[in-house]
């Protein structure tokens, strides 16, 4: 699986684990300027920007630690735009971070890190 699958893969499988967990998706791969968020979800109490981090098990850093204080500062960044362009800005929100690992196409491991910003 090249970079791209596999971090479409990995999107494709954070989506389902959400809808899942009652989650509606209301955006993928949201962009402002160079910035992206690579899902917004909602629950009915709060929006829901998440990061996915997919990785290769031959790659040696975790993934979720690509998300570091300059990748979170693009993101609120993102953020931001989104709920003025979506006239949400009172809207209470959160960032998670989803992090997975594939051994082979169809076994990986996933985790979850919900307020991960915080």
């Amino acid at each position: 699986m090249n970079f791209l699958d596999l971090g479409k893969k990995g999107e494709e499988l954070t989506t389902q684990l959400y809808q899942e967990q009652g989650y509606i998706i209301l955006d993928t791969n949201y962009r402002f300027e160079k910035n992206e968020i690579d899902i917004v979800a909602f629950n009915l109490q709060e929006l829901v920007f998440i990061e996915v981090k997919t990785r290769s098990s031959e790659e040696w850093i975790f993934p979720e630690a690509a998300v570091n204080k300059e990748k979170q500062k693009r993101i609120k960044i993102a953020a931001q735009s989104y709920l003025y362009e979506k006239k949400m800005e009172t809207c209470p929100c959160r960032f998670d971070v989803v992090s997975i690992i594939f051994r082979t196409n169809e076994e990986y491991q996933i985790k979850q890190f919900v307020d991960a910003f915080r």
